[in-house]
């Protein structure tokens, strides 16, 4: 296996394990520019088993964008740097 085909996979595998969301986005964009990269160094003629899984990475890139952007939305008060937690409305429930 070349460095390059192993460099794609290990930087998908850091995006894949990736826990915190700033990390995991930038993980995930460094994911996505090494397939996309890799898939440029092969062409016209990437061996067929190889793009199979340049093509497959390039899905679970697909779904971990999807998974960041809906981590995002379901984290919109975090976002904004408020919280209604009780704790931090001195105890009362904040009302909308």
């Amino acid at each position: 296996m070349d460095t390059k085909k192993r460099a794609w996979q290990a930087l998908l595998q850091d995006a894949v394990h990736e826990t915190e969301p700033d990390k995991a986005e930038a993980k995930t964009h460094a994911a996505e520019a090494a397939i996309l990269n890799r898939l440029g160094d092969t062409w016209p003629c990437p061996g067929f088993a190889e793009e199979q899984e340049l093509f497959q990475a390039l899905d679970t890139i697909r779904l971990l964008k999807g998974t960041q952007r809906l981590s995002k939305l379901a984290q919109p008060e975090k976002q904004k740097g408020r919280s209604t937690s009780p704790a931090a409305t001195g105890g009362t429930k904040v009302k909308r």
